[in-house]
């Protein structure tokens, strides 16, 4: 089942619909209609639009979500059965079937839409039988499915992660149950790789006819497969029990709390809204951050292409061009004498430099007078300041070394939250923080022991493999060879095992 599953997996993965599918379709902020502000400060601010109707989107440091309308300056209505029609209607531009309140579903069971339940399911008349499901909190679509993704993963990632939906509501019996599914599977493995190895002749002891096994039929199958893939075999087992993390034996560290809270910061609204309106024009999505104490703006920060402006000043901030200049990072165009080369790596005085590959390539052509012309052209924005920031986040160590990561690597795969500033410091669980340069927010935290996981279980399971990866027939090659000899090792052993149940029934008969 396993390696039947995980071949599907390769080319149909679980359904998601990511931020900038959803911003796609949402309507341009109404700026005639925004009267008021959001009445409070949060880590992150979001204005947008509900229906007609601008809302302030308010999330705090605590984790919590509030709404607020922009031109009432109250709680706007819930979300309704008519509301998520009009919302599926206009994403999809299909009739829509029928809309129904649920809790959750097969495609909605993961804690990742708990703050967005109850959600509307909204059933679409599309060739695709295509069913979108819409926030009850901001009225934005948060998931989307076809039949053809429902079909796949019935046979995928549903059967492959033990994933049915009366199993995943509840998160710690779904993780015993792969834990207690999968463990005994790792000694058998290893038990029948061993006695595998006992039967195997090799050299001049070989069986008659030179053949290095006793066996003839499924037998001979269910050995030779073994014997060539029960490494890589037993590895996808045991990454698979690893990948609920047993014991938390590698849930790595945290910030200290307060810390935490004082990295992500607090952000007001106080612009000139209509200057703002006119640098963002029929945007769909303005954001304000106080992550790192940068005090950002984004627009439609989900966009393939999104901009940055510099709350106080409203200028604008070149998001390609972050480099590290003079102890610090900064935006290209404040720092005379700070090119953009490849590798080039932060250093306080009195610490080892840590060379990266990972800077801006050379420029050429159109590119290079572009920079020069910005390199030239007055500064529009400050110092970026979320490096110095961010050493409150690991109290016990100090910063070593920062990189700009363009490009992914071993540690990072994900290109699209690319560029990224990657922080090392020397405490004694070697914390790597990541940062978005332009938010200053966290991306992420790895410590010494969530990089031992990356090789114990990403690495493991899904031989994700820069080098594979980037030569994708070599990827695919490599996953199909190895899944085919379990199906092989797999089929076999139940042949072997259903004939050893049935020889008593016979005898006695």
């Amino acid at each position: 089942m396993w390696f039947a599953s995980g071949l599907v997996m390769l080319y149909v993965p679980y359904p998601s619909l990511s931020p900038a599918q959803s911003w796609a379709r949402a309507q341009p902020i109404d700026w005639a209609r925004v009267t008021t502000g959001p009445g409070e400060s949060g880590r992150r601010i979001t204005l947008e639009m509900r229906g007609d109707l601008p809302v302030w989107r308010i999330e705090t440091v605590e984790g919590e979500t509030h709404i607020i309308s922009a031109q009432a300056g109250r709680k706007p209505a819930n979300v309704d059965a008519d509301y998520a029609r009009r919302v599926a209607a206009r994403f999809s531009s299909a009739p829509v079937d029928s809309v129904e309140r649920i809790g959750d579903d097969q495609w909605t069971v993961a804690g990742g839409f708990d703050r967005h339940r109850p959600l509307w399911k909204a059933t679409l008349a599309d060739a695709g039988g295509s069913v979108l499901y819409i926030s009850s909190l901001t009225g934005q679509p948060v998931q989307r499915t076809t039949r053809t993704q429902r079909f796949w993963n019935w046979l995928g990632s549903v059967p492959h992660w033990l994933y049915p939906t009366v199993l995943r509501r509840d998160n710690a019996a779904w993780r015993q149950v792969v834990m207690w599914v999968s463990g005994p599977c790792i000694a058998v493995a290893l038990t029948g790789m061993w006695i595998g190895i006992l039967r195997m002749r090799i050299g001049r002891r070989r069986y008659r006819g030179g053949r290095i096994t006793p066996y003839r039929g499924w037998m001979m199958w269910h050995h030779v497969s073994g014997l060539l893939g029960g490494v890589v075999l037993t590895t996808w087992i045991v990454s698979g029990w690893l990948s609920v993390d047993p014991g938390r034996a590698f849930a790595g560290g945290r910030a200290p709390e307060a810390a935490a809270h004082a990295y992500a910061g607090r952000t007001g609204v106080s612009v000139d809204k209509d200057r703002l309106a006119r640098l963002a024009g029929n945007a769909r999505s303005v954001e304000w951050s106080g992550d790192g104490g940068l005090k950002r703006i984004a627009i439609d920060r989900a966009s393939p292409h999104p901009r940055w402006l510099d709350q106080a000043s409203l200028a604008a901030i070149d998001m390609h061009h972050i480099l590290p200049c003079k102890g610090r990072w900064q935006a290209e165009g404040l720092t005379e004498g700070c090119p953009g080369r490849r590798g080039q790596v932060l250093r306080r005085p009195g610490t080892p430099l840590h060379h990266a590959s990972h800077g801006p390539p050379p420029l050429a052509g159109e590119e290079r007078r572009a920079a020069d012309e910005r390199r030239s052209a007055p500064a529009p924005a400050r110092p970026v300041e979320e490096v110095a920031s961010a050493a409150m986040l690991v109290p016990q160590g100090r910063m070593i070394a920062v990189e700009r990561l363009s490009r992914p690597d071993f540690y990072w795969t994900d290109a699209a939250r690319l560029p990224l500033l990657r922080l090392r410091f020397d405490d004694a669980a070697r914390t790597w923080l990541y940062i978005d340069p332009m938010s200053g927010a966290l991306v992420q935290r790895q410590d010494a022991t969530r990089r031992a996981y990356r090789w114990v279980y990403t690495l493991l399971h899904t031989w994700d493999w820069p080098w594979l990866t980037t030569r994708r027939p070599a990827w695919d090659a490599w996953m199909w060879f190895w899944s085919i000899a379990g199906l092989v090792m797999s089929a076999s052993g139940v042949v072997i095992g259903w004939r050893r149940l049935r020889r008593p029934a016979r005898r006695e008969a």
